[in-house]
């Protein structure tokens, strides 16, 4: 019974970690919010993967905009 709990707690305390660096991927993709966190400790591989497909949006801001004029004739 002892090594049953002591592998939970194990378990734990390493998605814990992993749901943290995922969180921190989800900030430097531009997405703050803790809800990655928690998606990625809770359901595993499912939250890792969905933080995996998010949108980096940090480089949709440091794209320049595209000038009309500038443009060819087509």
């Amino acid at each position: 019974m002892g090594w049953i709990l002591l592998i939970v707690v194990l378990f734990l305390v390493i998605d814990w970690f992993a749901a943290q660096q995922f969180h921190e991927i989800a900030k430097m993709k531009g997405h703050p919010e803790t809800k990655y966190l928690w998606w990625c400790f809770w359901m595993g591989i499912v939250g890792w993967a969905m933080v995996i497909a998010l949108p980096d949006r940090s480089a949709q801001q440091t794209q320049p905009a595209v000038d009309p004029e500038e443009l060819p004739e087509l």
